[in-house]
């Protein structure tokens, strides 16, 4: 006869398992990741300043597709002011940029990355200036891929059930139209 105590204790590790095995997926869809993004580039705003950068970027708008057509890819439409601090002056410029990149997921991290972007079509206007900004619009979309690639776009909360939950085994990641799905690694 197995006591009671070592019964509940066995009855316990047994639906720990189970629920292990069978993690459900974790699903991030556009919305959420849109305001965590906006979070992010405000960040990074914040640390242009601090570093008494030539460029400061306020991005105003987000809009995040992710899988479009099929693709798995999240495409960004940012836009924003731009200003060029130089000789005591600032100028502003309103900016659109369109880009889609890859999203990854880090296991050690348990975040989203969103890697090799690409330039889908960017917009810079000046006012009073009419002239061809497309090397200022592009050091403007390298500044900023070259930051959303070493920052997350999406972090899992280590204290949800989920986020410790997908902490217990390997996951990788899905994209589906309108949404991330993270689903245990079958390797």
């Amino acid at each position: 006869m197995i006591p009671v105590m070592f019964r509940t204790v066995l009855i316990s590790l047994a639906a720990l398992l189970a629920s292990c095995a069978s993690i459900s997926p974790y699903t991030i869809g556009e919305d959420e990741l849109k305001g965590y993004l906006l979070e992010t580039l405000q960040e990074f705003d914040r640390q242009q300043l601090k570093s008494g950068s030539p460029l400061g970027l306020k991005v105003n708008e987000a809009d995040v597709d992710i899988g479009p057509e099929g693709r798995e890819v999240i495409r960004l439409k940012l836009g924003g002011t731009a200003s060029v601090n130089a000789l005591l002056a600032s100028i502003p410029a309103d900016f659109v940029l369109d880009i889609e990149g890859t999203p990854v997921f880090d296991n050690e991290e348990k975040a989203i990355y969103v890697r090799r972007f690409a330039l889908n079509d960017a917009n810079l206007q000046l006012p009073f200036i009419k002239q061809d900004l497309k090397p200022v619009t592009r050091q403007i979309m390298a500044v900023v891929t070259q930051y959303l690639e070493q920052v997350p776009v999406y972090r899992l909360d280590p204290d949800s059930v989920a986020g410790r939950l997908t902490s217990l085994k390997a996951m990788q990641i899905q994209v589906l139209q309108g949404k991330l799905t993270l689903v245990p690694d079958s390797d």
